[in-house]
């Protein structure tokens, strides 16, 4: 019995350790271009993972990534060329992304997440160059986000696409900027969280009290025999 009991716990104990694997997987675009990068650390820019510039804005760019081990930052370096008289040339950033597999959740607690001016992303303004990827990443996220509408809606991009969402990316999703004007680069931000999970040592001490309760209750009953 004891060693069934050991067994039982041992293989517990091993299901409980956290397997974190899963799949990042991403469609987005910006208008006029981006570099994306996927970061360990919200202090840095970590490894670049895509890019996009000019007239591109109207396909969706897919790229994967896989997520191993704590807690993971997309950050999204974005910038608008052209005239900047023009209020008919603004700046737009569109993105669907999923997870696949066990361990991560995004900002809003799921494995999907779409850009939207909510809590899940974070602005800031970057003081670099208008196209120039930056060489350190800034968590100084003092932008407000702005809704400029959905990919389905009737947007500026979406009139420029043949009155067509961008292909690709749910209708759901929406172009997204700042309200503090269209042309600094932005830093875009969403993180991604490894779920907690039971600790191991905690498990084995609540199976060690089932243990000695079962022990306890065998020598019970043996008295009473």
């Amino acid at each position: 019995m004891k060693k069934l009991i050991a067994i039982i716990m041992a293989l517990v104990v091993l299901s409980a350790v956290p397997t974190l694997a899963a799949t990042l997987n991403a469609k987005m675009t910006v208008d006029n271009g981006f570099v994306a990068f996927l970061s360990t650390s919200d202090y840095s820019l970590g490894t670049q993972i895509l890019s996009g510039t000019g007239e591109n804005w109207k396909t969706a760019f897919p790229f994967s990534a896989e997520l191993t081990s704590g807690t993971y930052y997309l950050h999204v370096f974005a910038y608008n060329t052209g005239s900047p008289s023009l209020p008919s040339n603004p700046g737009g950033f569109l993105g669907e992304f999923t997870l696949t597999g066990t361990g991560y959740s995004f900002a809003n607690g799921t494995q999907s997440l779409y850009t939207g001016a909510n809590s899940y992303w974070r602005v800031g303004t970057a003081p670099a160059p208008q196209a120039a990827p930056p060489t350190v990443w800034t968590s100084d996220y003092n932008g407000t986000l702005k809704d400029i509408g959905k990919n389905s809606d009737p947007t500026i991009w979406f009139n420029n696409n043949g009155h067509s969402p961008v292909a690709g990316i749910s209708p759901d999703a929406s172009w997204i900027w700042t309200t503090d004007g269209m042309y600094t680069p932005r830093y875009f931000s969403t993180t991604i969280t490894a779920n907690a999970v039971p600790e191991a040592s905690s498990i084995m001490l609540a199976l060690c009290g089932l243990g000695t309760m079962g022990g306890f209750k065998g020598i019970v009953r043996r008295i009473k025999k």
